[in-house]
């Protein structure tokens, strides 16, 4: 059984990776130093894809709105962060 301290620090660096999808930076520790590096955020992603709808062969008119959604295995820390929901592999078939 993994210690409760064990379990709590993986959910804060599981946070800490969902943000970081979010604004676009991806975290490593080498050598037990964290580091980060900048990556397309998926923002930019959400944003790129509203804007192009037509040019990449989509309808925009049969789309009320494009939101992003990220998907894990297990069940998620947080719900959501900066419009963007978070739900768990259980969850895919309530989305609407």
């Amino acid at each position: 059984m993994t210690p409760f301290y064990e379990h709590k620090n993986k959910h804060k660096y599981l946070e800490r990776d969902l943000k970081g999808i979010v604004d676009g930076f991806e975290y490593t520790t080498k050598k037990g130093r964290l580091t980060s590096k900048r990556i397309p955020s998926l923002i930019e992603k959400i944003h790129y894809a509203r804007e192009n709808m037509q040019s990449e062969g989509f309808d925009p008119s049969e789309f009320r709105t494009v939101q992003g959604v990220i998907v894990i295995e297990d069940f998620p820390p947080i719900s959501g962060y900066k419009g963007v929901k978070i739900i768990g592999l259980q969850d895919v078939p309530s989305l609407q």
